[in-house]
């Protein structure tokens, strides 16, 4: 079995991001090796981040990888469960 080393630890679809004291930054690979990788800034704000975020979900999905599940937690059992959901239906909190 032959090995080497590779150059990086992270795959070639992966986002690098950064930050200094005023931006944050993101390294988007390039789908041709001929073209530099495409680098984005975004201010330190919610506004930034919301932003960066989006795009990083967006670039998961458009990559093919799983998603993240959502599954429903169940706590106690069934009967519990739905006699919690009954009372809060009656309270008006959920519909």
């Amino acid at each position: 079995m032959s090995a080497s080393l590779a150059p990086s630890g992270y795959p070639s679809i992966a986002i690098r991001v950064w930050s200094d004291n005023h931006n944050i930054y993101a390294e988007l690979p390039s789908t041709n090796k001929t073209i530099p990788p495409y680098i984005l800034s975004f201010s330190r704000d919610l506004a930034g981040q919301t932003k960066l975020l989006s795009l990083i979900l967006s670039t998961r999905e458009a990559s093919g990888l799983p998603q993240p599940s959502r599954r429903k937690l169940q706590v106690g059992t069934p009967l519990q469960s739905a006699s919690a959901e009954a009372l809060l239906r009656r309270k008006g909190i959920i519909k």
